[in-house]
């Protein structure tokens, strides 16, 4: 899905029909699960991302070594309509919606009006040639275009295990109706990546290398399937590069976000307007 994030809607289909059929082969086991410090969330590791993968990304030039990003994904059934996901997830204050970060600043570089229209009025555009370029900045979004994918810029700040990172994201959303399946389905997805590594502002030495990650909502009814998969490489003195704990608290954090929206959404907790 990575790879396919800005291919036309019939690929985008193909990756999504593929993708649910694992969830309904062996996925399904690690729906609302979390990982422990006893399985060092060994049921949730990913084969390696390759440079294949992240071709439509810009180009990398600080010398990344892709094999030291472990991969893991984390699977929740959310009790949401895609809508009302969607509703929460675009928002410009995610730390006020999920309260796991210090600081979060989002920037809007397409029109999140048209993106947003699209969903109410279920009218989206036919994307029937690849985006190429799109992600790289080498060719401008078209308000066409603006209907069906969502370009953003992040700051952010958080805190994991003691240790504080202040970080730029970059997150681009994508959604329509797709053919998944034999049957059309309502799919919101989004693509994310870390543009440059940064240093932590406190504890001990620690240097955030990497994160490339793809979230892809499928919308089934009045209930949201998220399958969120994530790669990242934290270099720590503290924790040793190696260490599980960070598969265990990204497998952790993914499934407490959604638990959370999915309480948000049954009216469980509550959030100010943006």
């Amino acid at each position: 899905m990575i790879r396919e994030f800005y291919k036309d809607d019939a690929v985008v289909g193909a990756g999504l029909t593929g993708l649910l059929n694992w969830y309904d082969e062996s996925g399904y086991e690690l729906v609302n699960q979390g990982a422990t410090a006893e399985d060092g969330g060994e049921a949730f590791q990913l084969e390696d991302i390759t440079a294949a993968d992240i071709t439509s990304m810009p180009s990398f030039d600080d010398g990344r070594d892709l094999s030291k990003a472990n991969g893991i994904v984390a699977i929740s059934d959310m009790d949401c309509s895609w809508q009302e996901a969607e509703s929460y997830l675009v928002r410009s204050d995610q730390d006020v919606v999920f309260e796991e970060f210090n600081a979060y600043q989002r920037s809007f570089l397409s029109s999140r009006e048209l993106f947003e229209a699209a969903t109410e009025s279920l009218s989206f555009p036919n994307i029937a040639t690849e985006l190429a370029g799109l992600a790289t900045g080498e060719v401008a979004i078209t308000d066409e275009q603006s209907g069906g994918i969502m370009l953003t810029s992040n700051e952010v700040s958080s805190t994991d295990l003691g240790v504080t990172l202040d970080y730029s994201l970059v997150l681009h959303f994508r959604h329509g109706l797709y053919q998944v399946q034999d049957q059309q389905l309502p799919v919101m997805m989004i693509l994310s990546w870390l543009p440059s590594p940064v240093d932590s502002s406190s504890g001990s030495p620690t240097r955030f290398e990497q994160s490339y990650s793809i979230e892809v909502n499928y919308g089934l009814g009045d209930r949201t399937l998220r399958i969120f998969a994530v790669w990242t490489y934290v270099d720590s003195s503290f924790l040793g590069e190696d260490s599980s704990l960070w598969s265990i608290g990204a497998v952790n954090k993914s499934r407490d976000a959604a638990q959370r929206l999915s309480d948000i959404c049954a009216g469980e907790i509550a959030v100010p307007a943006e």
